[in-house]
């Protein structure tokens, strides 16, 4: 998988002769856990697993998988986002890239925060919430727009839209996985006005620009 637009199934494939090995996820009670769900980027492989990022019902949850047969090992949840993935046009073209280091698994989730997970015990570590500017923006009609609290936007006129996140027409960061270098982590999330770095260990905020 190499974005996420709204896949159902991660699948493995031979390399030498190009066939299928096994499909991970998929539609209807033979996918068991991961039916219809939806992987939000790759699997990153740690040691003997392969770890991905995965969404059911605004739930987000992180699944372990058996690289040699595609088995779910694990599935823990982590958090739950404001808007269904389906109506959420910024995250359903943004894959979301995990990071590992020293035992810490990163999780960008593009919904306005960074977890850390911790392998060896299985465990939540921390999260690191980030927020777009408060300032009012322009949308491409020219009319102001300003975030709320409640994950919603109100444009000049009263009229309001959901929007969980920035607009895509204003840009923003590319997709790029976490940078783990020292101890810390650099991130730039495309739902960020800024570009971040937290201590690898505990999620505290070094600095942003």
């Amino acid at each position: 998988i190499s974005d996420a637009l709204l896949y159902y199934r991660t699948e493995a494939y031979s390399l030498a002769s190009g066939k299928l090995l096994w499909v991970a996820g998929g539609r209807g009670p033979a996918a068991g856990e991961l039916a219809d769900s939806h992987f939000l980027g790759p699997p990153l492989p740690v040691g003997d697993r392969l770890y991905q990022l995965n969404e059911k019902q605004q739930e987000l949850r992180l699944a372990v998988l058996d690289p040699a047969s595609g088995s779910l090992v694990g599935l823990q949840r982590l958090c739950t986002t404001r808007t269904r993935l389906q109506a959420d046009p910024a995250r359903k073209i943004q894959a979301a890239h995990l990071a590992y280091a020293d035992g810490i698994l990163v999780c960008p989730t593009n919904a306005g925060v960074v977890l850390g997970i911790e392998l060896l015990g299985n465990s939540f570590v921390w999260a690191y919430p980030y927020a777009a500017s408060p300032e009012p923006s322009a949308d491409p009609s020219g009319q102001a727009m300003m975030p709320l609290p409640n994950g919603r936007v109100i444009i000049r006129g009263g009229r309001m839209i959901g929007m969980n996140q920035r607009p895509l027409a204003l840009g923003g960061w590319k997709v790029t996985p976490p940078v783990v270098s020292g101890g810390k982590v650099v991130f730039a999330a495309p739902d960020a006005d800024a570009i971040h770095c937290v201590r690898l260990r505990d999620g505290s905020r070094l600095w942003s620009h």
